[in-house]
């Protein structure tokens, strides 16, 4: 259902509104909680998940917004070049089993080191197959350093199919090393928008089902399967099921203070 033509629900600074969609939000990862072992959803449905391994913390030094984010390697942008993410379980028990309806997915990142990286590198999704032809119900936010030593600057890129052949990729927004950028994905209907600082970048319509989790992949931070692991930062996640906060190609501004917790 459409719900909100623009603007956010997230406040500002100096005023934090209510959510009015707050029993809608399926995750809302502030990862507030510096040193901690342990990411905790703050939406309605609960829920915690540790992670294994040296590369992952919750940094207070490396917050964009509140007080801790989770970092992914060292503050330098180094360190995690293994297997190490932290795994959400499957679409229906995170809340990303989105089906046909709406959608609102949100966050902020800070791009660390890619230049090892010659493929795309997944900073929230359900991802196991080919990068720029992903299997049906596969869904990933990622950045992207496609060729072989090339590195930064990597592309802000939102992979999608529906259970046809409906794929929406690259924004062709680009980032470097140390910038933070703060993403938001739209499913209103069936056309999905994407926005990068909160400026509209790339819409597509005619979407059918998107059934997140396809096969045995489940929903991931900071990496994938196949072991394209993120380096940077990943604060303020919030996934939004059922509404679409922003149906129009508007800007908005990002919050500069956490999302409301009710």
């Amino acid at each position: 259902m459409i719900l909100f033509p623009c603007g956010f629900f997230g406040g500002t600074a100096s005023t934090v509104e209510p959510d009015p969609y707050f029993a809608n939000v399926t995750l809302l990862l502030g990862f507030d909680s510096p040193g901690g072992s342990a990411v905790v959803n703050s939406a309605p449905t609960g829920g915690s998940w540790t992670w294994t391994g040296s590369a992952i913390s919750i940094s207070g030094a490396d917050a964009i917004v509140g007080s801790g984010a989770l970092l992914f390697g060292s503050s330098g942008g180094n360190g995690n070049t293994g297997s190490e993410t932290v795994v959400l379980g499957t679409a229906s028990a995170c809340g990303c089993d989105f089906g046909t309806g709406d959608f609102t997915i949100e966050l902020y990142a800070k791009i660390g080191n890619t230049a090892s990286n010659t493929y795309a590198i997944t900073i929230f999704g359900s991802f196991n197959g080919n990068q720029s032809s992903p299997t049906a119900g596969e869904f990933n936010i990622q950045v992207a350093a496609y060729s072989a030593g090339s590195g930064l600057p990597a592309v802000v890129s939102f992979f999608a199919r529906d259970t046809g052949s409906k794929i929406i990729s690259s924004t062709g927004v680009t980032v470097g090393t140390g910038d933070f950028v703060h993403i938001a994905v739209c499913r209103a209907g069936d056309t999905i928008r994407m926005f990068v600082d909160g400026v509209f970048v790339k819409s597509d319509t005619g979407w059918g089902a998107i059934n997140v989790g396809y096969g045995s992949s489940p929903v991931r931070l900071g990496g994938e399967d196949n072991n394209n692991d993120f380096i940077g930062v990943i604060d303020e996640l919030r996934v939004t099921k059922g509404v679409a906060r922003y149906t129009t190609d508007d800007s908005f501004t990002p919050p500069s203070a956490p999302y409301p917790r009710a």
